[in-house]
């Protein structure tokens, strides 16, 4: 290496090379091995990038050209391509296949090429809190909505290939992925994703039941934090003839999703439901306040289009004069069944599906405005209740 120049501007020429090194990364754990990379620079600032690494026996290769190290613009291009480099976190174990390639020139860059995943296991045991996020059309007070956006120096247009090794464990969902996917990122750090992931082979938990995954897609066509979800999961009753089959479709954007119960044969929904969470009909558990609460919190929890439906159906299956859900503070939220035994006689009976507590509610009419009620719970009450109506 010869060195020329000044201290603020140095010149140096020759060749840089490191040999037999080694690297390793702790989060996510990733391991370089046998390190061999050379750099040729000449006066004029042009240079020459070569080199291999290794990772878990398979070979990285990297290489870059450019000038204007010293004066004039700095313009470069450089390549990684590799099979199988592989890296593991606690909650993931991935291998990669990258072919990329970067281009700077003029003070912006492109990073484009393909990364294929040929195998992955993904395991997320805690999912992170969810942050609300305002819809595109919120007006902030006080700021300024004409400042436009940060213009970043680097712009990303990746193809993503999903290959056929790779499973997903999280938030009851067990299944396998494929697809492949276009990533974007533009100057002004704006994401956008297109492309189709087919959901398939796994199972899903749902309201104390596992069902089978029939079919699923997730869709990306915009932001990546918004795909558009198709799923289907089904359960089997074999003990029928012919066998019945009910399950959940799950439909609609990440942030609008909705679910229906489906059959095959066509039931009533509230029968299909049934079928679903309890494994059998309705009607073969006599008829009780337990069924109907348990599936009216069922429909409730599972976010079912068809709640309205399915409530009515209950209420008519069951006799009940009231099927209905409350919600008293944020760590509350209550399934109530209601009967009218006689004209002065009305007894609620309530279950807070978040504590596991119950409570029953006996309100006796004493007279036109007066009213006598006893609560039965963790802590019992009765009380003289005057009504005004308004």
């Amino acid at each position: 290496m010869d060195l020329s120049g000044t201290l603020a501007a140095p010149r140096f020429e020759g060749l840089i090379e490191a040999i037999d090194g080694g690297l390793r990364f702790t989060d996510p754990d990733v391991v370089l091995e046998d390190i061999d990379i050379a750099l040729n620079v000449d006066d004029s600032g042009s240079f020459k990038l070569s080199g291999s690494v290794l990772n878990r026996g398979s070979e990285i290769q990297l290489g870059a050209s450019g000038s204007g190290i010293f004066v004039g613009e700095l313009a470069a291009t450089a390549s990684l391509a590799g099979t199988n480099i592989e890296a593991e976190h606690p909650d993931w174990k991935v291998a990669v296949s990258p072919k990329l390639t970067f281009d700077y020139g003029e003070g912006k860059g492109r990073l484009s090429g393909q990364l294929e995943i040929p195998k992955a296991r993904i395991q997320i045991n805690t999912l992170p809190a969810s942050v609300p996020r305002p819809s595109e059309d919120v007006v902030v007070l006080g700021r300024d909505q004409n400042v436009a956006a940060a213009v970043g120096p680097i712009e990303v247009d990746l193809d993503i290939v999903i290959g056929d090794d790779v499973s997903l464990s999280a938030a009851g969902i067990e299944a396998s992925l494929t697809g492949a996917l276009n990533a974007r990122l533009d100057r002004r750090g704006r994401t956008r994703v297109r492309g189709k992931l087919d959901v398939s082979g796994g199972l899903v938990q749902a309201q104390g039941q596992t069902l089978t995954l029939e079919s699923g897609s997730i869709v990306y066509n915009g932001p990546l934090g918004n795909p558009f979800l198709d799923i289907r999961a089904v359960r089997m009753i074999e003990n029928r003839s012919p066998p019945i089959k009910v399950g959940l479709h799950i439909q609609g954007t990440a942030d609008n999703l909705s679910s229906t119960v489906f059959s095959e044969p066509p039931m009533e929904d509230v029968r299909a439901l049934s079928f679903l969470v309890l494994g059998r009909d309705m009607e073969e558990g006599g008829g009780g306040g337990g069924d109907s609460n348990q599936l009216m919190a069922a429909a409730i929890n599972l976010g079912l289009s068809q709640a309205g439906s399915i409530t009515s159906q209950l209420k008519r299956f069951t006799g009940l004069d009231e099927i209905s859900a409350e919600s008293e503070s944020e760590d509350s939220f209550a399934v109530v069944a209601g009967k009218r035994l006689t004209n002065k006689i009305y007894i609620r009976y309530a279950y807070d599906t978040m504590t596991a507590m119950s409570a029953v509610l006996i309100r006796y009419s004493l007279a036109q405005r007066w009213h006598l009620v006893a609560r039965s719970s963790e802590d019992s009450s009765m009380d003289l209740m005057y009504a005004i109506e308004r």
